[in-house]
């Protein structure tokens, strides 16, 4: 091998673990620093929503918040996906889900923070709490 095609291969080596590298610290920068555990999840009568509760433990110096989230039954649950959440309520309160019929969502156990539902109506979907 010649002495140029050494170098060749030297310069893309190098270019390719440069691009790998780029690649994993903005992956790592840009990736929430937010520890995400799922609760519970049910679906609607109908199988067209599912509506979920997770709890967000961003750290030491944050409290717990429980999230209560809806999106369509089969796409991938995006804990990030902040126009899905219905309910964001500080602590680690028991809540339960209930569907009342296919558009009618019940959240129990958060009645001390009237100001936790955000969102309601979300679509088509009516919220409330219980």
């Amino acid at each position: 091998m010649s002495k140029w095609a050494r170098r060749a291969v030297w310069a893309t080596v190098v270019a390719l673990v440069a691009v790998y590298a780029t690649w994993a610290v903005l992956t790592l920068a840009l990736r929430s620093k937010c520890g995400n555990e799922v609760l519970q999840e049910i679906d609607s009568q109908d199988h067209r929503y599912t509506a979920s509760v997770f709890e967000r433990n961003c750290g030491a110096t944050t409290p717990f918040v429980r999230i209560v989230s809806l999106r369509a039954t089969g796409k991938r649950f995006d804990t990030e996906a902040k126009d899905n959440w219905v309910l964001a309520l500080r602590g680690q309160d028991a809540l339960q889900l209930r569907w009342v019929n296919e558009r009618h969502l019940v959240i129990g156990g958060a009645d001390r923070d009237p100001k936790a539902l955000i969102r309601s109506p979300w679509l088509d979907v009516k919220v409330s709490l219980e």
